[in-house]
Parts: C-alpha cells; structure tokens; sequence
C-alpha cells in the first residue's frame, strides 16, 4: 500500500516549533472563610523561557551508538534484509521482549527471532516482532536525496496493527499499516516515501508496534533532498464539529513530521476575556506514533465564541519545559491537566499530573503547578502540590465564596482537600477519600448547580469506560452515586468534562473515532440537560459527524 508523504531530514540545519474508592463519611463542618491576602505569585526572574525540546543532535546520537553492522556496510539504495540487524546487547541494537533463542541456526545466539523459510527473501525473516520490541541497521546512504522504503512485512492474526521508522534517534515517520495475510506471505508490503537522507551513515530503527513478520526493507532514491523548515504558526482557527481538533497540525513524537492533532481529556472553563465569555478547553495530548500512553506531551489550548469556530493557540507546556523551569520529571507522561483563574491576583493555574521519575513512574505522580496571567501562553512551572497523592487526572473546583478544592486519583481511588485561598500551589490541610463513589475509575471532575455539587468519573465498565456521576451538599462529600450519563464510545478510556456556556450545559468526552486506536483519541463535546429534579440526562453523542 502506498502511505501518505512525510519528510524526514537529517545532517542540516531546520527551524523547529514545534489515571479513586472510599473511606471517611465526615462532612466538613461550615465555618466562615478567614480573610486572606490575595496570594502573590513571583514569577522566576529573567524573560520567559519555553523548550521546545526541538534541538536534537544528530551526530551525538551516532557517537554513542554501540551498534555495529552485521554484514554490512548497507548501501541505501538498496536492499536490508530484516535478519541482519545490528551486532550488539539487548537495548543497544535491539530489544526482545523474551528470552527464547531464534527458531533456527542463523544468529542463534540472538533472543531476535530470526527464522528460516523459503517465502523469505535470503531464507530467513524477522518472526513475531512483538508491540515494543525493535532492531536497529546501520546503513550508508550513497547519495542525498528523498528515499522511499518498501517493508516487506505480514501480520498473520487477521488484526489491524502498525510499525514505524526512526533514523538516528528521531521519530522518520507516522504509524505504517501492516499488511495482512498468511505469516509467511511475504509479497505484501507496505511503502512510506520521502524520507529525505543526506549523504552517510545514519541507524535506522524498526519499531514494532503490532505483532508481525519482517522479511526485508527495500530502499529507493525517489527525488531530490528538500531544504525542509517545517513551522507550526499560532493562533489557528477553524470551523470543526465532532471530532474536535484533528484539523489542527501536530508534530509527532519526537520528531517534525506533520499528522492530525490527537487530543484527550479536555478540561472545559469559561473565562471572561475583555468583556467577553469565551469557552477554553485545556487537553492532553496523544502524540503519533503511540506507545501505550508513555508518549502523551505537548499540551494544547483551544478556545471558542461560538461552539463552531475553535482556536488552536499552541502549546502551553511539555515535559522538556518542567525540567527546565523546576529541575523534575522525564520524558512523556503529561496526562490529563485542568486549569482554573483565581481573578484575586489575576493569575491562572494549571495543574497537570507528571511522574518525577521514569524509571518508576507509575509511583511517583505529582501534581505539577504552572501559573500564567494569561489562560493561552506562558505558563511557568512554580510549583507542586506536596501531600497529594500519587495519582492522575487533577481537577481544581472553585466554590462560590472562592475556596479552592483540589482531587485526584486513580485505579479505584479518588482523594479530595482543600488548597489555600492565600496560595493554592498548597494544600490546606490533607486530603481525604471520596466516600459514596460507585465503581470509580479516573477522571474525577467536579462541576455546581442549583447548590448541588456534581462529581463525576470515568467507571471500569470492561473494554468501555463509562462516565458516571455522583451527588452532595458538600465539595468533599459524602456523595451519592447517580448514575451513567455518557455510554461507551470507541474508546477503551473515558474522561470528560462538564461546563455551562451562554446558558447551555455541555459535556466533553473523548472517542477513537478517527485514528481507531485507543492511545490516539479525539476530543468531543455534546450538549448536556437536566431532569427538573436535578439528575442528568444521558448524552446524546454526535461523534463521527464531521
């Protein structure tokens, strides 16, 4: 099949942009609100700095590469056979998922599952490339040029699934389909074209991401190289409706290759800008090519007048810029965010879940603080919110008499508290169970009307998330469940957000309506109604109307 173009350079100079359950029934008794200062935020001194983690060193990647060629050199244009992947130790050249020998004789000592068979181009193909696993070839580019590369490759199981290329340590191209047919039915491939390489040496690496078969990779010069400068020039507007966003341009991971703009988790406030009402969404964002949700970065901000016209006004923070402002985090794992305004000191908060620690990240959550005066651009990373749990998907509530209440959680838990009205970088006090939740999943929101404060959440419903809801007269409960009032979309995830705007109520949710994988998601939204008594009505969902 014949992929859509996408452009990789390399050797020359670019311009760059580029997830809980009970306990304590106690409601917290009503007392007055001391007065407080409005409290002061300092911003760091010196103009305001953003990484756009954009300025990759090719050459330094190739100097601490450790691989060496296996009967190589391998001359581009050309022929790879798959089986001759990288001499070297498991995560240098290559990364198997197990520890079995290959099926024959060939590189035995290999965990790689080189196998023999007279379908395959030389006699012998890469078997059963598991998701995550990878083999890297050093190869010797002839000429400057816009390559294109044939991967002869099948998945035998029936199910869709995908591959991709990096070159010397960045993202060389999008998610490729692989072909389906018998496991050993090598005349099917699959083609991604201009790939602009210059002239040398560089490391290819396939990336696995569905089981399958690798027979070889034909390499051909198809045109010149291209002096490419890819910019992404905000703010953006157009006119969408469901699916939200994938109109806009993202770059993807780790990489300036151009695919649609996947987003998740989307965080409804309206704001008033210069006498005027606007609905701004703050969304996590799915970078392509996925990995699980590890590679999840770059958050974008959205805003509206309308509901039709939508503003994409760029990123706003990425995990290169928390370690840059506060010295913490790692690469990826920017999950689900929320963002309030506190108009005592005209300053927006954004709040957003990152691990300190990659190596084990699902431990070492916290609730990260940036503050901006502004709700679209120059967020700093101030702070967190020690004596949080180690958990996702913050949500910030701000109650009328302006007392800000701060969740989280995750996998079954879900935690409530106070911040402090003098700063809300801290808590007041320690946060306590949700009581009262049935079947929390993630994806805690807290939302008021009529004196009533709404929880909802993301449910565990098997292979189809379900936001539910849950009642109180208090912001930390006890609640009362309430039920679902959004079914199951295309999504294995659920997480939405629910706001009131010129006088109409909305849900957001997410689908995987245009990419078809849970990990690239779209952001919807649909209009949200009340029964007179208070309950919610279930969502009518319009996704899929383009």
């Amino acid at each position: 099949m014949q992929l859509p173009t996408y452009l990789f350079r390399f050797g020359l100079g670019f311009v760059l942009l580029a997830f809980v359950a009970c306990g304590d029934n106690d409601t917290p008794p009503e007392v007055d609100s001391p007065e407080v200062e409005p409290p002061v935020v300092t911003p760091p001194e010196g103009p305001y700095e953003y990484d756009d983690d954009l300025d990759y060193d090719s050459e330094a990647f190739l100097k601490a590469y450790k691989g060496t060629p296996y009967k190589g050199p391998h001359h581009v244009p050309g022929t790879l056979e798959a089986e001759d992947f990288d001499e070297g130790a498991q995560n240098v050249a290559y990364y198997e998922s197990d520890t079995k020998p290959a099926d024959v004789g060939y590189r035995g000592a290999h965990a790689v599952d080189v196998r023999a068979d007279g379908n395959a181009s030389g006699g012998y193909y890469i078997g059963d490339v598991q998701p995550g696993e990878w083999m890297c070839y050093t190869i010797e580019v002839d000429e400057d040029g816009a390559y294109s590369i044939d991967t002869y490759c099948v998945k035998g199981d029936g199910s869709e699934g995908s591959f991709y290329f990096e070159v010397d340590g960045r993202g060389a191209s999008r998610g490729i389909a692989m072909p389906l047919g018998g496991w050993t039915d090598f005349i099917h491939k699959a083609t991604v074209g201009n790939i602009q390489l210059t002239k040398g040496k560089h490391v290819l690496k396939y990336f696995g991401s569905t089981p399958g078969n690798i027979d070889k990779f034909v390499f051909r010069r198809t045109g010149k190289l291209e002096d490419l400068s890819n910019s992404f020039t905000y703010p953006v507007t157009k006119s969408m409706s469901n699916p939200l966003f994938t109109g806009f341009d993202s770059p993807m991971y780790n990489s300036w290759l151009k695919g649609p703009l996947y987003t998740a988790d989307a965080s409804a406030h309206v704001w008033n800008i210069d006498g005027k009402e606007v609905l701004y969404v703050y969304a996590s964002h799915d970078m392509e090519p996925a990995l699980g949700c590890d590679r999840m970065d770059r958050y974008h901000v959205f805003s509206t007048e309308d509901m039709v016209n939508w503003t994409d006004h760029g990123e706003i923070m990425n995990a290169a810029t928390v370690r840059k402002h506060a010295g913490w985090g790692c690469d990826g794992f920017m999950w689900a965010p929320d963002c309030v305004y506190n108009p005592a000191n005209q300053t927006y908060y954004f709040y957003f879940p990152h691990p300190s620690n990659a190596a084990n990240w699902n431990s070492t959550w916290r609730v990260g603080v940036a503050t901006s005066k502004y709700p679209n651009k120059e967020f700093r990373v101030v702070s967190y919110v020690e004596g949080m749990p180690a958990e996702i998907d913050p949500c910030v509530f701000i109650d009328d008499d302006g007392q800000p209440y701060i969740y989280n959680g995750g996998g079954g838990k879900c935690y409530g508290g106070k911040l402090r009205k003098d700063d809300w970088t801290k808590l007041d006090g320690a946060v306590k169970p949700m009581t009262g939740l049935n079947d929390f999943h993630e994806a805690a929101w807290v939302h008021k009307r009529n004196g009533v404060y709404y929880l909802s959440y993301a449910d565990n419903n098997p292979g189809a998330n379900r936001l539910n809801y849950a009642t109180s007269d208090s912001p930390l409960g006890p609640w009362k469940s309430q039920g679902i009032y959004l079914g199951p979309t295309t999504c294995d995830t659920s997480h939405g957000s629910i706001v009131e705007y010129k006088g109409e109520w909305y849900a957001f949710y997410h689908t995987s309506d245009v990419s078809g994988q849970g990990n690239l998601r779209s952001v919807c939204v649909d209009k949200l109604y009340y029964n007179p008594d208070g309950t919610i009505q279930m969502v009518k969902q319009t996704r899929g109307q383009k």
